[in-house]
């Protein structure tokens, strides 16, 4: 991988905000990739037959102080080609925002709309070229299959696989665990899946409720996450107290294991504290937290950065495990129960009195 994709890929891992991850993938994919980075081009320039060398920059200053999420310029047999692309997920657009992009950019380029297929009229009203980030992994997907064949993505992992269709995988694979988007095909299993999936989130909702209750806790539902439906509850434990002042306990059913490195993207339930985004750098980094990181994960809680604006330390259980504890109802309820209140125990552990790196702890 070259300086330039390097660079991109620190600029990914420094960043708390999901959105500017994974432009950053998106980038980094781009810049290494050629295959990619020509269909890519030739879906904004039909013109342009094939990208022969490409640079790729991430937040670029405008006259007026505001930053452009990803400059791409491209040399190709026509010449030069540079396209601005501001990219969204669920951030509004700022005031004149593209506007005044484009009136930046002016004849240089191209200005690009990145956008979930949703918000493409946004994109439109303005006059801006749209591209959805649905289009662009199917555009990376048929890159990776025009080098590696139909199934590249079982070989793009394994030592001799070519360094770009490396990359190019792990940017699908970070949009399908950072946004639930994925290119995989309809398999007939999927059917047996959506026949039983309603039945099996009301049993563990069910657990859930059942779990609380045993325990003493009262819950409080956040509501269904509307994409993936995950669930996820507020819990007021009366001997348990946060050790930040903003920080709250929290208990969720997520589809896919996402908070922790050696995640299986299998269903999980969740239990922990969730504190403040800015503390959570802190959190991870200070080498004065070094044995209290150690003893949290002996425990089992692991500590991510959700977005900028909350932290995560979470215990997880699969829902397969809960299933294997017992064969009833009641049996299950007891396992989650106890499950449950241990994670909560370790996840509530304060870090040392002394440190106030993220604000001053609540210690009663």
């Amino acid at each position: 991988m070259g300086r330039a994709a390097w660079s991109i890929a620190e600029a990914i891992r420094t960043t708390l905000v999901a959105e500017d991850r994974t432009t950053g993938a998106f980038a980094a994919a781009v810049v290494v990739h050629r295959e990619f980075a020509s269909a890519v081009f030739q879906e904004i320039d039909p013109k342009v037959v094939y990208v022969e060398n490409i640079e790729a920059r991430l937040q670029v200053r405008t006259s007026e102080g505001r930053f452009v999420d990803l400059e791409l310029v491209a040399w190709t047999p026509l010449g030069v080609t540079r396209l601005w692309i501001e990219a969204k997920w669920d951030a509004a657009w700022q005031i004149q925002q593209l506007a005044h992009y484009g009136e930046e950019l002016g004849e240089r380029g191209t200005l690009v709309g990145l956008v979930p297929a949703r918000r493409q009229t946004e994109v439109q009203r303005h006059g801006v070229r749209p591209l959805t980030w649905e289009r662009v992994t199917v555009l990376a997907d048929r890159a990776g299959a025009q080098i590696g064949g139909r199934r590249w993505r079982k070989t793009a992992g394994e030592p001799d696989a070519p360094a770009r269709q490396r990359v190019l995988d792990l940017f699908l694979d970070h949009v399908r665990k950072e946004h639930d988007l994925t290119t995989e095909p309809l398999r007939t299993e999927h059917s047996l899946a959506l026949r039983l999936s309603g039945e099996a989130i009301a049993i563990t909702d069910r657990l859930a409720d059942e779990a609380f209750a045993r325990a003493g806790y009262v819950a409080r539902s956040t509501g269904e996450w509307p994409r993936s439906r995950g669930k996820g509850w507020l819990l007021d434990i009366e001997d348990l107290e946060p050790w930040h002042p903003e920080g709250f306990f929290r208990f969720v059913r997520s589809p896919q294991d996402q908070h922790r490195e050696d995640r299986t993207g299998d269903p999980v339930f969740y239990a922990g504290l969730t504190v403040p985004g800015h503390v959570g750098e802190r959190l991870i980094e200070d080498e004065d937290l070094n044995d209290w990181r150690a003893a949290l994960a002996n425990d089992g809680v692991a500590i991510s950065v959700a977005d900028s604006k909350e932290t995560n330390l979470f215990c997880a259980r699969s829902v397969a495990q809960v299933a294997a504890e017992a064969s009833s109802f009641d049996g299950q309820a007891e396992h989650l129960k106890g499950w449950m209140e241990k994670a909560l125990q370790a996840a509530s552990r304060p870090p040392p009195a002394s440190w106030t790196g993220g604000g001053e702890p609540s210690r009663s």
